[in-house]
């Protein structure tokens, strides 16, 4: 239910997106609790993608903090993406 809304959400935006996604929201970890979390994370993000294939992402791998971990990565990735167009 919850995705069938963000998925909504997402058809609605008439602009380019480009999504800077971690491997690992929920942490490292190889099994149990945390694997599945993460795996329903990037499942997630997956089926957005398929459903939105104008959607660009980017996976870095890393955690929810992947904003203060990668933030060089971040930042470079942010400054190789295309501008807008100029006339």
């Amino acid at each position: 239910m919850v995705r069938s809304d963000i998925l909504d959400r997402y058809r609605k935006i008439d602009r380019p997106i480009s999504m800077i996604m971690s491997t690992s929201m929920a942490g490292d970890g190889g099994e149990g609790q945390v694997s599945r979390l993460n795996q329903h994370w990037r499942a997630g993000v997956e089926r957005l993608v398929r459903e939105q294939p104008h959607i660009a992402t980017t996976w870095l791998d890393a955690d929810h903090g992947l904003v203060f971990t990668h933030a060089r990565d971040i930042a470079e990735i942010i400054r190789r993406a295309p501008g807008p167009a100029t006339s």
